[in-house]
Formats: C-alpha cells, structure tokens, sequence
C-alpha cells in the first residue's frame, strides 16, 4: 500500500572525500509487511501510482536478520 509520495529535493552530501551535488528525486513509501519501506522509482511508475492504492512490489529479503529490500514496483 502506497501511504506517502513525496520529491527530495537537490542536496549537497558528503560522500567519500569530498561533497557532491545528489540531484532531486521522486520517493514513495510503501507499507509492506507491516514496515514502511522508501523507494525512488523511475518516473513513469512514479506517475502512475497514488497515495492509498495498493500495487505490486516485489520484495528482496536478507539473508541474516529481517532485512527487506524493494526490487521494483508494479506495473512490470
């Protein structure tokens, strides 16, 4: 279930030895398995989902512990 759409906008972080410029992304959160999960999608998908709707993830989990991780989001 898509709770939440969102841009973060370009930022500057430091990343190895020096600051580089991250430019602005579109995210969503999704709640799947009672966790809520960050994913930027590629921008057609972004467009095409809404806060509330329910869509297809397709999920990778760890090996050790619970970790989960989002591969892709539906529409395939």
């Amino acid at each position: 279930r898509v709770t939440r759409k969102w841009v973060e906008p370009e930022h500057r972080e430091w990343q190895g030895k020096a600051y580089v410029t991250v430019p602005a992304r579109k995210m969503i959160q999704i709640h799947a398995e009672n966790r809520a999960l960050e994913f930027a999608p590629v921008a057609w998908k972004y467009d095409r989902v809404s806060e509330g709707e329910r869509i297809d993830v397709a999920l990778q989990r760890g090996r050790f512990g619970d970790e989960i991780r989002i591969v892709d989001i539906g529409p395939f």
